[in-house]
């Protein structure tokens, strides 16, 4: 871990010089874990954007079984905000609106878009294929039956979703910026203590995990009222479900 600057982890809000290298080293971000022990508490959720893919913030490829529910689900509502509670146009429907494709061509675009194979579809921009993949894993729901990373994928680009439709942030998670690609991560924690908790038979993480959530959230809370407006930060407290009371200086 590199020693400067300095900021608080993400875990436990502690301040510290570490920071994640491998994030540091690939993606020139500075994400904060005070220990390894911090880190490897939330690895479950942050080994997705561990790295190059940390900042900015870039989905991964899909798996099999994660294209088949997506091409499954395509005519199905996209995440309905908590904003406003209205269902979304369906997921093909965004597609063929932001980038034109017929549903036979989205079908052909997530099956290149997984792993194994073609890893980027020539003809389409960096931004266009994260668009395609943020479409597949926002239709990625079925509940009770989805694994750790699906539910965490789909968790985070509703609330991205969400914080956009309440004008704080832009659609994608592509489109934050430093500020914002390190709320989100601290996000990505969160939800690596909350659901994270419920991966292990092992009672010990889970306990571990369980305890971390609370200082975790009052982490997030203190970094969102460092660095968004007063106003903004109400409407994040509100996206994310988080007690704005909370915070490290309780």
């Amino acid at each position: 871990m590199a020693s400067t600057p300095r900021g608080t982890c993400l875990v436990c809000g502690k301040e510290t010089a570490n920071r994640c290298s491998r994030c540091l080293d690939a993606a020139h971000i500075d994400l904060f874990f005070c220990s390894p022990e911090c880190q490897k508490l939330v690895w479950i959720g942050h080994k997705l954007f561990c790295g190059k893919n940390a900042y900015p913030l870039t989905l991964p490829l899909l798996t099999p079984s994660e294209a088949e529910i997506a091409i499954a689900n395509m005519d199905k509502p996209a995440h309905a905000s908590s904003a406003g509670g209205k269902p979304r146009w369906s997921v093909y429907e965004l597609a063929h609106e932001n980038l034109g494709l017929t549903k036979s061509e989205f079908k052909n675009c997530i099956e290149e878009l997984t792993e194994g194979k073609d890893t980027t579809l020539s003809r389409w921009t960096f931004e266009q294929n994260q668009l395609l993949l943020t479409l597949a894993f926002s239709a990625n729901r079925e509940p009770g039956l989805n694994a750790f990373r699906a539910d965490v994928l789909n968790w985070l680009i509703k609330d991205q979703m969400d914080a956009a439709d309440a004008g704080v942030m832009k659609r994608w998670l592509y489109s934050a910026n430093r500020i914002e690609a390190t709320m989100l991560h601290g996000l990505i924690c969160v939800f690596s203590t909350l659901r994270g908790a419920l991966e292990t038979l092992d009672l010990t993480v889970v306990k571990k995990r369980t305890s971390a959530s609370g200082p975790c959230c009052k982490a997030l809370v203190t970094y969102i009222k460092a660095h968004f407006s007063p106003s903004d930060a109400q409407k994040l407290f509100k996206v994310f479900t988080l007690d704005p009371s909370a915070d490290l200086k309780d």
